[in-house]
């Protein structure tokens, strides 16, 4: 049962892929037809000229505010209140907070030492995982050595069902199809989540771009912390293609064939 539950995390994560604070943002285009019957490209226009934070998009924890003729992002004076407690996220100083945008917004206050501030601490938070913070039990050698195993058998049957649901692209549905005749059917999709998180196409992961994967199973794999940090083997916050494969038990052949060329071929199609 915890196999399945822990796949369906990963699927949740893939749909996470996309920065939350931009989901926030998204405005629901209307018909051309629509909108210019109701005057809706005047209206617009109309609003932009008389407002510039129109169509200015700020980061979440933060509001736009016109300074003089210009917009300028600012600290949010309120997040929206939470009552549910699953929309709560545990941070980095093991905090917890009752939403994403209040943790970006203390965040904010306290990097520019503004009166909201509740610890100055705050200046460096980060979101660990998503729900209240738990005390999580250590992971154990037998665990950690067991865990690249089950993490790249999980990648492989995510792919999979991706695959069936026919939400991967092109090149990611080839390498899908690929993967499946090989005997070690889990090096491929182990690659093509690399390149999928790496949403700076720079060819390295850091810790911001593997939250869709961190941030969902912290709470209940508590091999995850443990498993990334060993992943970053110089311990620069950023992990390379070599150390993602060598933290997922792939050999060396196996993650030189091709990488960069799959991740450029996937990025181009993103």
């Amino acid at each position: 049962m915890r196999f399945y539950v822990l796949l369906g995390l990963l699927l949740i994560a893939q749909a996470w892929a996309k920065p939350k604070d931009l989901e926030e943002n998204e405005v629901v285009e209307e018909d051309d037809d629509d909108a210019e019957a109701d005057g809706g490209y005047a209206d617009e226009e109309d609003a932009r000229a008389e407002n510039p934070c129109y169509n200015h998009e700020c980061p979440l924890g933060q509001e736009c505010e016109v300074d003089g003729e210009h917009p300028i992002c600012i600290c949010a004076h309120a997040c929206p209140e939470e009552v549910e407690e699953r929309n709560s996220v545990c941070s980095t100083s093991n905090v917890t907070f009752f939403s994403q945008c209040e943790l970006r917004r203390q965040r904010c206050l306290c990097e520019k030492g503004q009166t909201g501030c509740d610890d100055k601490a705050y200046r460096e938070l980060q979101m660990d995982y998503y729900g209240p913070c738990i005390t999580l039990r250590e992971c154990t050698e037998t665990e950690m050595e067991n865990f690249p195993v089950r993490m790249r058998n999980w990648l492989f049957l995510v792919m999979e069902e991706l695959a069936d649901r026919k939400q991967l692209t092109k090149p990611a549905m080839k390498i899908a199809k690929k993967a499946e005749r090989q005997q070690k059917r889990w090096v491929l999709p182990a690659i093509w989540k690399f390149c999928d998180l790496d949403h700076s196409h720079d060819l390295y992961v850091d810790l911001d771009e593997l939250m869709p994967i961190t941030a969902p199973l912290k709470a209940m794999e508590h091999c995850t912390g443990p498993f990334i940090e060993k992943c970053d083997a110089d311990g620069n916050k950023n992990i390379d293609l070599q150390e993602w494969g060598k933290c997922l038990g792939l050999d060396d052949e196996e993650t030189e064939e091709d990488m960069e060329e799959m991740c450029k071929s996937l990025h181009h199609f993103s």
